[in-house]
């Protein structure tokens, strides 16, 4: 009788096929866990960022500049005032796009809201009043 030496093509094509699918749900995994650390350090970096904002106001007795109406400061013009007393440096969010911060006013006379901004991995906002829309990591302080 004669035994047959070696796989057939059908065999390679299905060994070939479910390596392709753990390979692929391998990647899918990666990014979900690359993602989910990339928000996590833009969450650390706004907290970060937020603190070094509030310092200055309780040295310096106001919010840094721009803190008028209306006012979107890309994080690195705002900043300028922070570094190095208050910041190391100015850092970009994971994504490669500035933090924002916003000295805006609340519905009262004389009130503040200030926040501090990542537009998240979409990379934009979704206003130019810095609405957060459903990816936006911020905090606020009233």
């Amino acid at each position: 009788m004669h035994s047959p030496k070696g796989f057939t093509l059908i065999e390679l094509l299905v060994v070939i096929v479910i390596i392709g699918l753990l390979a692929g749900i391998g990647i899918a995994s990666y990014q979900g866990s690359l993602e989910r650390s990339r928000i996590g350090k833009a969450q650390s970096d706004v907290k970060e960022l937020f603190d070094a904002v509030k310092r200055y106001s309780v040295l310096e007795g106001h919010w840094p500049p721009p803190n008028n109406i209306s006012t979107v400061a890309v994080w690195e013009d705002a900043a300028t005032g922070l570094v190095p007393e208050y910041l190391e440096s100015v850092p970009v969010d994971p994504w490669g796009t500035p933090y924002f911060y916003d000295g805006s006013p609340v519905s009262e006379p004389g009130q503040w809201q200030t926040s501090v901004c990542s537009a998240g991995p979409d990379q934009t906002f979704s206003s130019h009043n810095v609405v957060p829309n459903g990816d936006d990591i911020c905090k606020y302080y009233e």
